[in-house]
């Protein structure tokens, strides 16, 4: 409850989300923090997150989920995190279907 409470306190438009897509970015917000507004060039793909909740244009979210994998790809004990940044992803297209 407390990271759905935290998403939808941060992205403008999260309660007009399924399920699923909603689920897709709790587990992002759990994971990485509510970090939408930081502007450190590793956050930059929340802050484009953020801004295309802003304007519903929700089908350009997980290219946005993809793309965060440039922080942990080289990295292989961070194989998890890509791996969980693709399954978000999905999810979240999963949710924009139904």
């Amino acid at each position: 409850p407390r990271y759905v409470a935290e998403t939808l306190a941060r992205l403008p438009n999260s309660s007009k989300l399924s399920n699923d897509s909603l689920g897709a970015l709790v587990s992002l917000v759990y994971n990485r923090g509510a970090s939408f507004r930081n502007s450190k060039d590793r956050y930059r793909e929340m802050r484009a997150i953020h801004q295309y909740m802003v304007r519903e244009q929700y089908d350009r979210i997980p290219a946005e989920i993809r793309s965060m994998t440039r922080l942990w790809i080289n990295h292989p004990q961070m194989a998890g995190l890509v791996i969980r940044r693709k399954l978000e992803a999905k999810l979240f297209e999963q949710g924009l279907s139904t």
